[in-house]
C-alpha cells in the first residue's frame, strides 16, 4: 500500500488540472493519455471519475479487476463512454470488495490499480493526517524547549499559526473507533496514537504557558530572520513566542477530558491544566477576539493588520471559550456561564466587525 500511496497524489492533481482545462481544448492530440485515476481509490456510493486526456467523446471504457488487466478476453464489470476527456463510473459500487480495479480505455491503455471500498478515503487520509502531526508537530519529549523546536513546537511558527491540540481533539472525537485501531507509532502501544499526540501537545503547552524566549524559527544564521515573527499589541513590548496560544490548546484538552480523555489523562494532570487556564484567561486576553496581534517580516504578511493568518485565527476566541464552557459545566465549582458569555461576545464581535469579501477578511471600517 505504501508504494501506491506515495505515487497517488501526482496523478490525482494532474487529473484535476486536466478536468479544469478539458472544456477549452480540442481533440487534436495524436494519442490519448493513459487513464488517470485517483490511484488510492474511491468511496462506495460516491463520485468516481477518471481523466483520459485527448480521448474523443464517445470513446468506450470499462472497469475491470486488476488481475484481469492483461486479459483481453475478460468482460468489463462496468462500461460507459468518455465525455469531455472524463469517464464517470459513479454507478459502479461493488460491496464489501477487497479487490483492486483498473480502467481500460480503447487505444489509451490501462490505468493504475485502485480500490473501491466503504469510507476508503477517510481511512487512508485520516491516518496520513495524524502521521503528519507525529512527524512534524510532535516529539518524544513534552518538556522540550521551544528554542529547540523549529516553529516553536506543536503550534507552528512560534505558536502563532495553528492549534494542534484543538484540531486533534476534534479529529479524534469525529470517529473514535477509527483512531482506536492505530496504536503502535507513538510511545504507548496500548494507547491510540492520536491520543498520545493530544497528550504530548497538552504537556508541551502546559510547560510553556509562561515561556518568554525565542523559538526554532528565528533563523539567526539565514539572512536576517531573527524577528521573522513577533507577537504583541502595537505600542507594547513584543514577544517571540505566542505563549497565550498555549491556553487555547489546554482549553481543548480540558473539554476533551470530560468526553473521551479520562481513560488516558489522570485527574491531577487535568486539574493542573484547568488551573493554568483559569489563572491566566483574562490576563492573556483569551476572553475575547484578538486582532492586530502579529508583526512579521514574512513577505505575505501585512503586519499588525494581519488577523486571518497568524496569532489568533478568525473565530479563535469563540472556539477557546466554548471549549472552556464545555469543561466548566462539568465542574462542581465551574463557571460555565462566564465562558458562555465570553463566547457570545466573541460571536457578536465577529458579526459586527468582520465581513467576508473577495480577497480575504475585511474589518467593517474597510481596512483589510
Amino acid at each position: 500500500m505504501s508504494n501506491k500511496l506515495n505515487h497517488s497524489i501526482t496523478p490525482w492533481l494532474l487529473a484535476l488540472l486536466l478536468c479544469h482545462h478539458a472544456a477549452g481544448q480540442d481533440n487534436s492530440w495524436p494519442k490519448p493519455s493513459r487513464p488517470i485515476v485517483n490511484q488510492a481509490g474511491y468511496n462506495v456510493g460516491e463520485a468516481k471519475r477518471f481523466v483520459c486526456y485527448g480521448a474523443k467523446d464517445g470513446t468506450s471504457f470499462g472497469v475491470y479487476l486488476a488481475k484481469d488487466a492483461a486479459n483481453d478476453n475478460a468482460a468489463p464489470l462496468f462500461k460507459a463512454a468518455i465525455q469531455g476527456y472524463a469517464g464517470d463510473f459513479t454507478a459502479f459500487n461493488p460491496q464489501a470488495s477487497k479487490d483492486e480495479y483498473v480502467i481500460k480505455v480503447e487505444d489509451a491503455g490501462v490505468s493504475h490499480p485502485f480500490w473501491i471500498a466503504d469510507h476508503l478515503m477517510e481511512k487512508l487520509s485520516s491516518r496520513l493526517a495524524y502521521q503528519f502531526f507525529i512527524d512534524v508537530r510532535g516529539s518524544e519529549d513534552p518538556k522540550a524547549s521551544p528554542a529547540r523546536i523549529t516553529g516553536g513546537g506543536p503550534a507552528r511558527d512560534g505558536g502563532g499559526q495553528t492549534l494542534e491540540a484543538l484540531y486533534q481533539s476534534l479529529f479524534y472525537a469525529s470517529n473514535p473507533a477509527l483512531f482506536d485501531r492505530w496504536t503502535v507509532e507513538l510511545r504507548d502501544i496500548h494507547t491510540p496514537d492520536l491520543i498520545d499526540l493530544i497528550l504530548w501537545n497538552a504537556e508541551f503547552c502546559y510547560h510553556n504557558v509562561d515561556y518568554n524566549g525565542g523559538n526554532g524559527s528565528q533563523h539567526k544564521t539565514w539572512f536576517d530572520y531573527e524577528t521573522i515573527r513577533v507577537f504583541g499589541y502595537q505600542g507594547e513590548p513584543l514577544q517571540d513566542f505566542d505563549r497565550q496560544n498555549m491556553l487555547d490548546q489546554l482549553a481543548a484538552v480540558c473539554a476533551a477530558y470530560h468526553t473521551f480523555l479520562k481513560p488516558y489523562l489522570d485527574e491531577e494532570t487535568y486539574r493542573k491544566y484547568r488551573k493554568a487556564c483559569l489563572e491566566r484567561w483574562e490576563k492573556y486576553d483569551r476572553h475575547k477576539e484578538v486582532r492586530y496581534w502579529v508583526n512579521s517580516k514574512k513577505w505575505i504578511d501585512a503586519g499588525y493588520r494581519e488577523f486571518n493568518e497568524q496569532g489568533n485565527a478568525f473565530g479563535q476566541g469563540l472556539f477557546r471559550n466554548l471549549m472552556m464552557y464545555l469543561s466548566e459545566k462539568n465542574e462542581p465549582d465551574g463557571q460555565p456561564d462566564k465562558f458562555l458569555r465570553y463566547a457570545q461576545a466573541c460571536a457578536e464581535d465577529i458579526i459586527k466587525n468582520w465581513v467576508f469579501k473577495a480577497g480575504g477578511v475585511h474589518v467593517a471600517d474597510g481596512t483589510k
